[in-house]
């Protein structure tokens, strides 16, 4: 960035030696560079190693391996001449605050001073506090189940041609979203040495999907996901908008699903198999191509058994029902699955699996699939031709 931003005096040219404030790349370049540290460090074998702009977080099992961390770091620091400002490090703490989340070893949660901001907001007067309210609550979605459904009446308020009038309904929506913040929504930490569970459910006004892992033979949330269905989603058949909140639910997931096993729980039955789905449409197609890339197996509970992503995407959190929620941190603001349900698995007919001579013949019986296929010969062929004319007029030149 130095030769962009060279400057020329009566007094000579002069450069910048650091990188200045106020530019537009500012924020992308120390992030590219934090990045390149950050990889460095994985290479060597040093994981467990984050960081955001200025903010780096280091986080061992140990006090030894804190030590070892520490060192590998500050030596990373000092190849790039990268400085620290010591007032404002802190070191072996059980708790921090960071980006906004209060992080512990069992769970994280809303720092308390954004909570506070949350829950001493007045009800919105017009159409710019309600998109106000709406986005500093969704910074925290991720940890308050049906976060979609308590807010649908809400969101409805910020859209075009939607007049601004405060009913009953919205003065309801809005102090049900305050109770999940009065009593401190969390969610636990992951642990990469168990696999995950993915609980998925749909209704007819929103789509919901809940990360889950066993501790101390219950299912605890880890994140949660939810989605207000718009207008034409919202016409979708059951089962399609199982599969849709299914293939929503694994893309939210991904960064913890990829490249792992991991279990899907569903109450829809016809679900489980899928991958025998006749003649699909088009994005229908999409998904299932999508959800192919990941390694999971189907698992029924009864509707009555699904009391997790059943409830988020059909029931409104009940005001009286959280304001009755324990305190203790090890309670939960929503009950947890047993994991002695009864369950089906979908992976044991190897019938319905889809093998690769299947699909080829079903191509080659695609009229509208061979056409395209010529397409790109003939297309291949002209590049390949033009390319031999190119080499043979460079050989003719020189």
């Amino acid at each position: 960035m130095q030769d962009v931003l060279t400057f020329t005096t009566p007094f000579g040219t002069f450069a910048n030696r650091r990188l200045v404030f106020g530019l537009k790349t500012a924020a992308s370049i120390l992030q590219a560079l934090v990045d390149l540290l950050i990889d460095e460090l994985k290479l060597s074998g040093t994981t467990g190693i984050y960081a955001y702009q200025d903010d780096i977080v280091v986080g061992p099992h140990s006090f030894q391996e804190m030590h070892n961390k520490i060192r590998f770091l500050l030596d990373i620091l000092i190849k790039y001449n990268l400085t620290l400002s010591p007032e404002k490090c802190v070191f072996f703490k059980s708790t921090i605050d960071y980006l906004g989340f209060n992080n512990s070893p069992n769970k994280i949660q809303p720092i308390p001073s954004n909570i506070l901001k949350i829950t001493s907001f007045q009800p919105p007067r017009t159409v710019k506090q309600v998109r106000h309210f709406l986005g500093l609550c969704g910074f925290y979605r991720s940890l308050i189940p049906g976060f979609a459904e308590l807010t649908e009446c809400l969101t409805q308020l910020t859209r075009k041609n939607v007049p601004f009038q405060w009913t009953p309904t919205h003065q309801d929506a809005f102090k049900n979203l305050l109770d999940v913040f009065f009593n401190k929504p969390f969610v636990r930490l992951p642990d990469w040495d168990k696999p995950f569970v993915l609980n998925t459910d749909a209704s007819g006004q929103a789509i919901s999907g809940i990360l889950l892992q066993e501790h101390e033979g219950k299912l605890h949330p880890i994140s949660y996901y939810s989605k207000t269905l718009s207008n034409s989603e919202r016409n979708y058949p059951a089962i399609k908008l199982e599969l849709f909140a299914r293939y929503k639910s694994v893309h939210a997931f991904k960064t913890y699903l990829y490249n792992t096993n991991f279990k899907i729980l569903t109450d829809s039955k016809p679900l489980l198999h899928y991958k025998k789905i006749a003649s699909p449409t088009d994005i229908v197609s999409r998904w299932l191509l999508y959800l192919s890339e990941f390694q999971f197996t189907c698992e029924h509970i009864p509707g009555k058994e699904n009391t997790l992503a059943d409830f988020l995407s059909r029931f409104p959190v009940n005001r009286t029902e959280i304001s009755n929620t324990p305190q203790d941190e090890q309670e939960l603001i929503l009950p947890v699955v047993e994991t002695h349900c009864n369950t089906i698995n979908a992976t044991s007919d190897t019938s319905l699996e889809i093998s690769a001579s299947t699909w080829l013949k079903e191509q080659a019986d695609d009229t509208q699939t061979n056409e395209i296929i010529q397409l790109l010969k003939i297309h291949l062929l002209r590049i390949q031709i033009i390319f031999v004319v190119f080499t043979m007029t460079l050989q003719h030149t020189f």
